[in-house]
C-alpha cells in the first residue's frame, strides 16, 4: 500500500494510522479513532492486546445473539473486553462450566507465545495451545474457536487436531516485532 500510494511513513511521528489485515476471504480495516494508548482507556485497564487485532478476532469468529463465547486464556481480558464494549446488549456473565455441556459457541482466544512472559516458557505456551485444542475437540458439533498463536506454533495446529476438528484458515500476523498467527477452527 505504501509503495502503491507512495506514501512516507515515519512511524514514531504518524499522522494518520491504519490497520489492514487482508486474505482470500475477508478484508478487515481498522482506524484507531483515538490517539489515547490502549492502557489509559476506561474500558481496556491492563491490555496487552491491541484493539484492532481484537476486533479482527471478534468479526472473524462471528459472533450471533444467544451465542456463549469464551476466552480460555483470559489474562487482561481485552478479547471480552472489546466484545463487551462492541455488543454491550449480549455481554454478561454465567458462573457455570459450559465446556461440561458441551454449550460453547466460540473460543476466542490470546495463547501466551512464550517470547516476552516471564511467566511462560516457549515450550509451555506450546503445551497450552495443546490443551486448548484438546478442550476444542471436545466442544459440541458447529463450535468455532479463533485463536492468537505464535507464528513458529502454526506448523503444528493441524496435527494437534483431534476428531472432527479442522484449521478453516490462517492468517499471519505482525505484532511489531512479534509474528503471529489468526487460526480460525471448527468443529464437525
Amino acid at each position: 500500500l505504501k509503495r502503491h500510494l507512495k506514501w512516507k511513513s515515519v512511524l514514531r511521528e504518524a499522522i494518520f494510522e491504519l490497520c489492514i489485515h487482508i486474505s482470500n476471504n475477508h478484508l478487515f480495516i481498522g482506524v484507531p479513532l483515538s490517539r489515547i494508548p490502549l492502557s489509559l482507556r476506561a474500558y481496556l485497564q491492563t491490555n496487552a492486546l491491541r484493539s484492532t487485532v481484537c476486533d479482527a478476532m471478534l468479526s472473524l469468529a462471528n459472533i450471533q445473539e444467544g451465542m456463549f463465547v469464551v476466552d480460555l486464556t483470559c489474562g487482561s481480558s481485552s478479547i471480552l473486553m472489546q466484545a463487551a464494549h462492541d455488543l454491550p446488549q449480549k455481554a454478561c456473565f454465567f458462573r457455570t462450566d459450559f465446556l461440561r455441556f458441551d454449550a460453547v459457541d466460540r473460543i476466542i482466544s490470546d495463547l501466551p507465545f512464550g517470547h516476552r512472559q516471564t511467566y511462560c516458557s516457549k515450550e509451555e505456551s506450546a503445551n497450552i495451545l495443546k490443551r486448548i485444542l484438546d478442550i476444542f475437540s471436545r466442544c459440541s458439533i458447529g463450535c468455532e474457536a479463533v485463536l492468537l498463536i505464535a507464528a513458529d506454533h502454526l506448523p503444528g495446529v493441524t496435527s494437534q487436531l483431534k476428531g472432527n476438528s479442522r484449521l478453516m484458515a490462517a492468517y499471519p500476523l505482525s505484532l511489531g516485532t512479534t509474528q503471529a498467527a489468526l487460526v480460525w477452527l471448527a468443529n464437525g
